[in-house]
């Protein structure tokens, strides 16, 4: 038999053992510590990619999981539970609109619809494990793929909590109360987040829910307050709007509008499906005090009086009685008990992991990284998926690494219908001073669309509106120059995130809309809709503007700004150093940012010769990117 086979089984018995002193079990675990090439700590997107890409790379991974085979994180048990809530709203709501119109009616047990959330979810988490179990092993595929460089690595899954005992130890307390501790060259972070607390309305899990309760739901609520109107609060509203049991108020803490980081034309189209739908949207106030009473709460309004923001005045205004009140102001790092300090590693006022220049590796631990939530970017899967096999290729293969481009994510709000958001808006182009044209398209031309109209003479339904105000609408920004490169995009309607990924593709590479003019579109599909966008602002549509005048509209913006002037008359003018310099400020650009243009662009420290593409660039990429998060 070998010994320190023995010898581990035995330590690990009696560190079981709570009255062992804390230092000789430290000494003990530290003797038989197992040495791997990455930690992974978080089993949710972030952490499960990220252990995937170090098989890829032919690396010894553990991934340490705080539940036990329960893997996804809050993207498949807090996301993808209530992404099949939403949708079995939808359907619902379909269906009862549907039968209603025939004097039918159907019930619908809250019990059915939270287990049919949780089945996919567990569906979601069991295939993750089985994938994570085959990985356990090394696998040498190189004689049967030989553009393969290395035999793969090998992936031990971990169960307990993790807290970093020094830079490149961490120690793992498992469910049934065992202490071993691991040793890593490289930690990846991807511990997610977890649903921030409202000081004035403190959640108990009872009367006063968050995200997190939605699945511990027993009865329909007959009315509900849902505080927060960001990208969490809308799709919760939407959500309890569609399954028509419950009278929604949606609280929209002290801002004039929803969603108030986006145009006005999609805000206001969102607006009016709630108040469609029954949903009564509370803007400029907030939830000053709550009083949880056994039937329901008491909420206490108070209307803004000043301020804005952290700095918001508000006074009492009136009052409302609900089942629930479900807080959904956002979500925050979840850094608790990591024993991060003792790693070296600082936190961001926001408390974030602050990372360096890569965007995911720690600024004051260079071995450890952070992707997803914890890293404080945009919180959504596909990033946090995205941050983590990248922190990994930047580990082991730095020349490999392709950098993140955040102003390409493409953001979906779950609401009725959905929205998909990528790219820049005409508030952020405003607000930088770039010129553009913008087109919009109206769902109703597209035979897709049509085809999945019912005209239902019902009260439910929002017939006396016009059909393209009802359907939704395709949105493009463009340069406003010959080129016509693809700045952003934005569509409300059925399907309406399949048509993203290629916007964000050609705003990624700087592409113009005539690229989408080259490839045959199936018929009918949404994406019809984005082809004749493309087609209006080159200037050849099917569908004319004068004809249907409430379905399509095109405007231009050009800002009053003599720089601009200049670019009209050469694309690659010279410029006088202080006139960029007054330009960019006004713009809030930072200082070390504006030199770093002027040196990029050869100043002599008088003039600069600015290259018209390179200065939109610049300036798309140096504003603030208004992509909808879970985090905003």
């Amino acid at each position: 038999m070998d010994l320190s086979i023995f010898f581990r089984a035995t330590f690990c018995t009696m560190l079981r053992d709570r009255s062992m002193p804390r230092g000789i079990q430290r000494a003990v675990l530290r003797a038989y510590a197992t040495r791997y090439d990455l930690c992974v700590i978080g089993g949710g997107a972030a952490g499960y990619a990220g252990a995937v890409r170090g098989w890829d790379m032919g690396k010894k991974v553990v991934l340490i999981e705080q539940h036990e085979r329960k893997f996804g994180g809050a993207a498949v048990w807090d996301g993808l539970s209530t992404k099949t809530v939403w949708q079995l709203a939808r359907r619902s709501k379909n269906v009862k609109e549907f039968l209603q119109a025939r004097g039918m009616y159907i019930e619908e047990p809250i019990q059915e619809i939270i287990k049919g959330a949780h089945d996919a979810a567990n569906a979601k988490s069991l295939q993750m494990g089985q994938q994570l179990e085959a990985l356990s092993e090394s696998i040498d595929f190189r004689r049967r793929e030989p553009t393969r460089a290395v035999a793969s690595g090998a992936v031990e899954v971990l169960s307990g909590r993790a807290q970093f005992t020094s830079p490149h130890c961490v120690s793992i307390e498992g469910v049934d109360g065992a202490i071993q501790e691991i040793e890593a060259d490289h930690f990846l972070i991807a511990t997610g987040s977890v649903p921030a607390k409202c000081p004035d309305v403190p959640v108990d899990g009872h009367r006063i829910i968050d995200s997190s309760h939605l699945m511990s739901l027993k009865e329909w609520p007959s009315k509900l307050l849902v505080l927060g109107a960001g990208v969490l609060g809308c799709e919760m509203a939407t959500i309890f709007q569609n399954f028509g049991k419950t009278q929604v108020h949606l609280v929209n803490q002290g801002k004039q509008r929803l969603l108030d980081n986006e145009d006005e034309d999609l805000t206001s189209f969102i607006t009016s499906k709630f108040q469609l739908g029954g949903t009564r949207v509370h803007n400029d106030v907030t939830v000053m005090k709550t009083v949880v009473r056994p039937n329901g709460v008491l909420c206490t309004m108070g209307r803004r009086v000043s301020g804005r923001g952290a700095t918001a005045q508000y006074k009492e205004d009136y009052a409302l009685q609900v089942d629930y009140v479900l807080v959904a102001t956002g979500r925050v790092p979840n850094v608790e008990n990591l024993g991060l300090e003792k790693a070296g590693v600082e936190l961001t006022a926001k408390g974030s992991i602050k990372t360096d220049d890569t965007e995911v590796r720690s600024s004051s631990a260079p071995h450890i990284y952070a992707a997803g939530d914890i890293a404080g970017d945009v919180g959504l899967a596909s990033v946090a998926e995205m941050e983590a096999r990248c922190a990994v290729e930047h580990m082991f293969d730095p020349s490999s690494v392709v950098p993140i481009c955040y102003d390409t994510v493409c953001s979906i709000l779950f609401l009725t219908p959905e929205v998909a958001c990528v790219g820049m808006n005409e508030t952020e182009a405003r607000r930088l001073g770039i010129p553009y044209t913008v087109a919009v398209v109206g769902l109703d031309l597209i035979s897709r669309s049509v085809i999945g109209f019912q005209r239902i003479p019902s009260r439910l339904t929002d017939e006396h509106l016009p059909l393209d105000t009802r359907l939704g609408f395709v949105k493009m920004i463009v340069s406003n120059d010959d080129e016509k490169v693809l700045l952003g995009m934005r569509c409300a309607g059925r399907e309406a995130s399949a048509i993203m990924g290629i916007a964000a593709l050609l705003i990624r590479d700087r592409r113009s809309i005539r690229e989408l003019l080259r490839v045959l579109h199936p018929s009918p599909s949404t994406t019809e809709a984005v082809q004749e966008c493309a087609r209006l602002l080159l200037g050849y549509s099917i569908c004319k503007p004068h004809v249907f005048k409430n379905s399509i509209h095109v405007r231009s913006y050009t800002p009053d700004e003599p720089l601009f002037e200049v670019f009209e008359s050469s694309s690659c003018p010279e410029v006088p150093v202080e006139q960029l310099k007054e330009f960019f400020e006004k713009r809030d650009i930072l200082p070390e940012d504006i030199q770093q243009f002027l040196k990029d662009n050869g100043s002599d420290g008088s003039t600069c010769c600015v290259d018209r593409d390179r200065f939109y660039e610049f300036l798309r990429v140096t504003g603030p990117t208004l992509v909808p998060s879970y985090l905003d």
